[in-house]
């Protein structure tokens, strides 16, 4: 009995570890306003922005999957590299729908907060972007 008391405090144990660690590999964010006259330097566009950065480490998504912010069902073709900022104000590109991309900014609805896996993110400076010209 001594021994299965052991072995389950340990496997309980090594999910509270594992869960604690999962919860630090995401963070809060929300949508950063007025970006939307921003272009990446030496990209066409953010998704490119974001897959160059992420070269070798992981895709775009390319299958169906849910959105970060929405947390609906999202196809491929439907995700943009969209700006975000954390509470520190960190700024990052992440894959986000273009419905949710759209939705938030100057003079448009509040962006709520939602999480975002740290990993996916890429860091994100003004001395990033261009402004577009008209």
């Amino acid at each position: 009995m001594d021994n299965l008391n052991s072995f389950i405090g340990k496997n309980v144990m090594d999910m509270d570890k594992f869960l604690k660690q999962s919860q630090s590999r995401s963070i809060k964010v929300k949508h950063m306003s007025d970006t939307s006259d921003l272009k990446p330097k030496n990209f066409d566009t953010w998704k490119e922005f974001w897959e160059d950065a992420k070269k070798g480490e992981m895709t775009f998504p390319n299958i169906e999957e849910k959105c970060a912010c929405c947390n609906k069902p999202t196809d491929p073709k439907d995700f943009v590299g969209a700006h975000i900022k954390d509470s520190n104000g960190n700024m990052y590109i992440y894959p986000i729908c273009n419905s949710c991309n759209s939705k938030y900014g100057k003079g448009k609805a509040e962006s709520p907060e939602f999480s975002v896996s740290k990993e996916k993110c890429v860091d994100f400076k003004c001395s990033d972007a261009v402004i577009k010209k008209e």
